[in-house]
């Protein structure tokens, strides 16, 4: 009866420790994964400006057809929202207008590669909710249906605290306080109507003019060719389906020349590599970031980068730290825990910019970069 009972104790024993190991084994699971798609600790600090920058983003289709993403939208970027709403100024880039109304005006060389992108005015609730200040508007689907269109997307954003800029005649620039300091915002593209990337002579002087009324100064560029072909930077004029889509590489100096302290790229559907020139922080393409519809997702076209940028008062780099995200179709950007973006950023840069006085830091799920 005394062995039953020991052989009893020790079944039970044996029971309690097995549970015990497979819970810590659980919870150890549990931690890793919440690790992996953790909201970001983030520091702050009144000496400096944090500018968080994505590429390319369109929330909805209501031309021709209606294409409205789920739940009206409240998920598409319910994934990135720590990440973007958590900084003093967060921009990007409006690929369409938002308006309800207005007929195409847009004309294509090649027919075959012509698209027009008009949103939803009651989805624009989900830009401010996502955490957006500022959206450019110099890229080449401003235009699609015409003048009055455009001053629609200014009012609609407007009513939710959001400016545009970019557009001749509409709203060329912005200037946005943040910790006392004012920061001023450009956009440029080589598209009809855009504050424009080709003419870098006149690009320099609406920078240098804007430098000399803030203290730190951001130029948004749209350009540059479109696709996985074209993940490398040149240091020359690039074309696209015979339209001039300008030097970046050229212009992106230019405007650091001209007192520019942050430029940022978007415009060939892919990301491209990073620089610091100058002290100066430029993202050469950050790709598509929230473009559910209507643009292809695949392969190097949906990896989402987020980079949070941190400035001194006087515009040198501090950090850039890229967080990856990456996109599924009609879902939105999704937080990327096997760093893709981060991953081939970082190879870009190695191969397009290498030796440069910076150093490259892959640790807990961000690549951070840093002047040496």
């Amino acid at each position: 009866m005394k062995h039953a009972h020991l052989t009893s104790l020790l079944c039970l024993l044996l029971i309690v420790v097995n549970g015990c190991n497979q819970l810590n084994t659980t919870q150890t699971t549990n931690k890793n994964k919440q690790e992996e798609t953790s909201e970001p600790i983030i520091t702050t600090s009144s000496d400096t400006i944090s500018i968080v920058l994505t590429g390319d983003v369109m929330i909805g289709i209501n031309y021709p057809d209606t294409l409205i993403p789920v739940d009206s939208g409240r998920q598409l970027f319910k994934s990135v929202t720590p990440w973007l709403s958590n900084a003093d100024l967060t921009i990007g880039n409006l690929e369409g207008i938002i308006s309800n109304i207005g007929q195409p005006k847009k004309r294509c060389n090649d027919t075959a590669n012509c698209h027009l992108f008009r949103m939803p005015e009651e989805l624009a609730i989900i830009l401010s909710d996502a955490g957006y200040d500022v959206l450019s508007l110099a890229n080449n689907h401003a235009r699609d249906f015409g003048d009055s269109a455009i001053q629609q997307t200014i009012n609609v954003l407007q009513e939710f605290d959001i400016v545009c800029v970019g557009q001749r005649g509409h709203c060329r620039e912005a200037i946005v306080e943040r910790n006392g300091y004012k920061i001023g915002i450009l956009a440029f593209s080589p598209h009809a109507g855009s504050m424009n990337l080709l003419d870098i002579p006149t690009a320099t002087k609406r920078v240098s003019e804007l430098k000399s009324r803030c203290d730190i100064v951001v130029v948004s560029m749209h350009g540059g060719a479109e696709g996985a072909d074209y993940l490398h930077t040149p240091q020359e004029e690039e074309t696209f389906l015979d339209e001039e889509r300008g030097c970046v590489y050229c212009f992106a100096h230019a405007a650091i020349d001209a007192g520019a302290d942050l430029v940022f790229g978007h415009g060939p559907h892919v990301p491209r590599a990073v620089e610091v020139y100058k002290q100066r922080f430029i993202a050469y393409s950050l790709g598509n970031f929230c473009t559910p519809f209507k643009v292809s997702t695949k392969g190097y076209a949906g990896y989402a980068p987020i980079i949070r940028v941190t400035l001194t008062s006087n515009g040198t780099l501090v950090t850039a730290k890229v967080y990856s995200a990456i996109q599924h179709v009609q879902t939105g950007p999704r937080i990327d825990p096997e760093q893709h973006v981060a991953h081939l950023i970082q190879q870009l840069t190695e191969e397009d910019f290498p030796n440069q006085p910076i150093t490259i830091d892959t640790n807990n799920n961000v690549l951070t970069i840093k002047i040496k």
